[in-house]
């Protein structure tokens, strides 16, 4: 799947007195990464990622505040809100390596004076130290949560994010109760991460022997159009009662 374009984007909003600023506590304080006109660069490994600049947005807290689902504090909601500048990760994507670096890097910026970080491409917010937790695990499987989001509609639930890491979406045909829809989407997002099975219109998923079985058939991205950052390229899995 790695011909499709995908871009992942990273907000990191901070309170840095001005760009001078900024550029100072990069080379100081991100432990390993210099920025250089509108790039962030890995001192040792010389990987560039774009970095957009922008000033203070009075939208972004409350951005923040929904995308973040009450995982910030209101304490730290205030200060995003209260933001000077935001920067923006831009990179390639589609690939686990190349979430993984960019996960990275943010965490350097982060380090820097950054105050948490949205995934513009799943409309994920993560607070501060949520985000360098995550850059304490390792594998595949530990990137869904930092790039992967759940969310019920009025026809069922999807996801959105799996695009960042490679891999198609999924989406639930038919209410279910909240737990049982995430544990669905979970499990069988999960489980592509994992074995990355080579699945066909028609074959049946179940979360274990004993429980519901769903058909999947491939299908486009609808729930974005093709020129949103969360649209994913590769299609969706729907997954309907079998």
């Amino acid at each position: 799947m790695s011909d499709k374009k995908v871009q992942i984007v990273l907000g990191i909003p901070g309170n840095w007195q001005d760009r001078g600023a900024l550029v100072e506590a990069i080379a100081t304080q991100s432990d390993g990464y210099i920025m250089t006109g509108r790039l962030l660069m890995n001192s040792a490994s010389k990987r560039v990622w774009e970095l957009d600049i922008e000033g203070r947005d009075p939208r972004l807290g409350r951005a923040f505040e929904i995308a973040s689902r009450g995982r910030i504090s209101n304490e730290d909601i205030q200060a995003i809100a209260a933001h000077r500048f935001a920067c923006y990760l831009i990179a390639d994507g589609g690939s686990i390596p190349s979430a993984r670096l960019i996960l990275d890097a943010a965490c350097g910026l982060l380090r820097a004076g950054g105050l948490a970080v949205k995934v513009e491409s799943s409309g994920l917010a993560h607070s501060r130290d949520k985000w360098l937790s995550f850059s304490q695990t390792i594998g595949g499987r530990a990137l869904y949560p930092v790039f992967v989001t759940l969310i019920n509609g009025e026809k069922g639930a999807y996801s959105c994010g799996m695009h960042n890491l490679g891999f198609r979406d999924a989406a639930l045909d038919v209410q279910l109760p909240p737990d049982v829809a995430s544990k669905t989407l979970n499990t069988f997002l999960e489980y592509l991460i994992r074995e990355n099975p080579k699945l066909s219109d028609g074959n049946t998923f179940s979360v274990d022997p004993k429980a519901q079985r769903f058909k999947i058939v491939l299908e486009p991205c609808r729930q974005y159009p093709s020129d949103d950052l969360m649209h994913n390229p590769y299609g969706v899995w729907r997954l309907s009662p079998a």
